[in-house]
């Protein structure tokens, strides 16, 4: 990932035992090792891209890809030094391996990288959860493709029917745990702990379809596993409102930053701010250390003949009380002295009297009050916060860069912009004060829409990563969401008139989808329904609840008509089409 100019510059330092710096000095080089690696994986980058005197000058050594052999052999041994886990296992996990590697090489797949990683996700899954070994296989080896095709494949592939299970959540008061029941086997839960308070959180996961359940089952494996994660899926595929919830289910605090291509470092390292304003009208911004200095050198000044005039003045600064100093007084005061220079010259103090200015105009200065305030990740990752990235591919490569680090099993991060010691791991070895709080989690949402920016596949092989589809992928989804929308709040919709609502506009939900799909140029946009399309329409319904309950029969239709002309007839160019398309829709 190093530029040319980078490489280039590294050609001293390999080829010979002195170094030159920019300003022509020549240092010597201490006993010091520089180990460079290189991801080859892509062809992206090779020896041919890098200097020759760099390559001749350095020892170039290729690690292969270890054989079907190797591997087993790897997996065997890291089985071995697990009370959990057994040989049976190890074997299975390694047929599964080297058939989804034979099955992608085959099919010249190269989208997603596959490599021991995946073996290591496996293993601290196992040993951190409860969570049947099959449920994980699936959670590694297929939902971590992008396409809902792909990862049908890969299920058929395994052996594996598509994850159906229906998890159970709840909240224990008096052991502040959070459950989640993933099988029909009682003991089989898995434990978090959790101080929420908020009694209407059971609604929240009622209404989540089975794939986001199944997603806050894996959020929670890479929560209990200590592993940074990844959710990827389109537009309204919920990434965002899942990571949100698990927050909420653990009471933890999140720290949420929307990615764009403006975002810079700093929101990992911190930046340098003003202590206070200094052009505020009284300069409190100065430290006592800075008061007592600058009063001392106005005492100073004070007891210059040519300089009295102004510290007579009825608008002079009081030297004794810094509560009442002006920035305009210090200003006027510098002034002053500039226009007596001639006459100062003459003073046998004239060199005092010049350096005794320069350090009030240092102090004073808004260049010498600034400090470095650390980021909202810093604070997340010394006190335990959750922090979600949203929109990794919105955001610069740098961003991608350097969190890569925090991904996989022995996370850490060097934010060495910040200066010295903002090193963070998670090595109990390293002090305390560069250690990862237990508590700190790292998520990502990555939308791979064609057009957007692609994550470095480095980054996308360290991370456990899950594929959320979209949350109106079937008629069944799409009726779940609308159901537990219009039930959840107070003085609801009956439950029977929120199944009709729900299961008929699910219907038409699905209706505009096709044909948009079938018929793209009579619509405003490519694809103008999708899960939003859902949310807006569960939002009218609820504006209208309150009519349509005082008077069933006589209301009922306010909300479905809006919902009709507003969120689905609307995306029509052609008014003939669109009314054609009403009363099919009605029918």
């Amino acid at each position: 990932n190093s530029s040319e100019a980078l490489r280039n510059a590294f050609i001293p330092v390999f080829c010979h035992d002195t170094s030159s710096l920019p300003n022509r000095t020549d240092i010597s080089l201490g006993d010091f090792k520089i180990i460079a690696i290189i991801n080859t994986q892509d062809n992206l980058v090779g020896k041919e891209s890098f200097p020759s005197s760099l390559i001749n000058s350095s020892i170039y050594y290729v690690v292969n890809n270890p054989k079907n052999k190797e591997i087993h052999h790897i997996i065997l041994e890291k089985f071995q030094n697990s009370e959990k886990l057994d040989e049976e296992e190890a074997n299975q996990l390694f047929s599964t391996y080297k058939k989804v590697r034979k099955y992608l090489k085959e099919e010249k797949y190269s989208s997603q990288p596959f490599s021991l990683n995946d073996i290591n996700k496996y293993i601290t899954f196992r040993e951190k959860t409860d969570v049947d070994k099959q449920i994980i296989t699936q959670m590694i080896f297929a939902y971590q493709f992008l396409s809902y095709e792909m990862i049908l494949k890969m299920l058929q592939l395994l052996r594996y029917e598509q994850m159906n299970f229906n998890p159970a959540f709840y909240i224990h008061p008096n052991s502040n745990k959070f459950l989640i029941q993933i099988s029909q086997n009682p003991h089989c839960l898995l434990h978090l702990s959790t101080s929420t308070v908020d009694k209407m959180i059971h609604y929240k996961v009622d209404s989540l379809t089975i794939p986001e359940k199944h997603c806050l089952v894996f959020l929670a494996c890479t929560y209990l596993a200590k592993r940074s994660c990844i959710i990827q899926g389109g537009t309204a595929s919920g990434k965002s409102h899942i990571v949100r919830l698990f927050a909420d289910l653990l009471g933890k605090k999140l720290i949420v930053y929307q990615m764009n291509m403006d975002c810079s470092l700093s929101m990992l390292a911190g930046s340098y701010v003003l202590k206070k304003d200094p052009l505020n009208s009284n300069p409190n911004y100065l430290s006592n250390e800075d008061i007592a200095d600058i009063t001392q050198n106005l005492n100073f000044l004070n007891t210059i003949d040519l300089l009295q005039p102004y510290f007579q003045d009825i608008n002079h600064i009081q030297i004794n009380d810094s509560t009442k100093w002006e920035p305009t007084q210090f200003m006027n005061l510098l002034d002053f002295v500039k226009i007596n220079d001639e006459n100062l010259k003459q003073n046998e103090n004239y060199n005092k009297i010049q350096n005794t200015v320069q350090l009030i105009k240092r102090k004073i200065s808004p260049l010498n009050h600034f400090e470095l305030k650390p980021s909202s990740f810093i604070d997340a990752m010394k006190n335990g916060y959750f922090v979600l990235i949203d929109g990794i591919e919105s955001a610069p490569v740098e961003i991608q860069e350097k969190i890569s680090s925090l991904f996989g099993d022995n996370p850490e991060i060097n934010l060495y912009e910040c200066g010295q010691g903002f090193f963070f791991t998670r090595d109990d070895s390293f002090p305390q004060e560069n250690q990862i709080h237990p508590d700190f989690h790292l998520f990502v949402t990555y939308n791979p829409n064609e057009n957007n920016q692609k994550i470095n596949k480095t980054l996308l092989s360290k991370a456990s990563t899950f594929t959320l589809p979209q949350i109106d992928e079937s008629i069944r989804n799409s009726a779940q969401l609308l159901f537990c929308s219009l039930t959840k709040q107070q003085n609801n919709y009956p439950n029977y008139l929120s199944n009709e609502i729900a299961s008929r506009f699910a219907i038409v939900h699905e209706a505009c989808k096709n044909k948009c799909e079938n018929d793209p140029n009579n619509f405003v946009w490519d694809y103008p329904y999708n899960g939003r399309t859902l949310i807006f329409l569960t939002k009218g319904f609820n504006f209208y609840r309150e009519s349509v309950l005082n008077s069933l029969s006589e209301n009922i239709y306010l909300p479905i008509v809006f919902g009709l002309n507003c969120f689905y007839s609307k995306s029509f160019t052609d008014e003939e089409k669109m009314n054609q398309f009403k009363l099919e829709l009605v029918e």
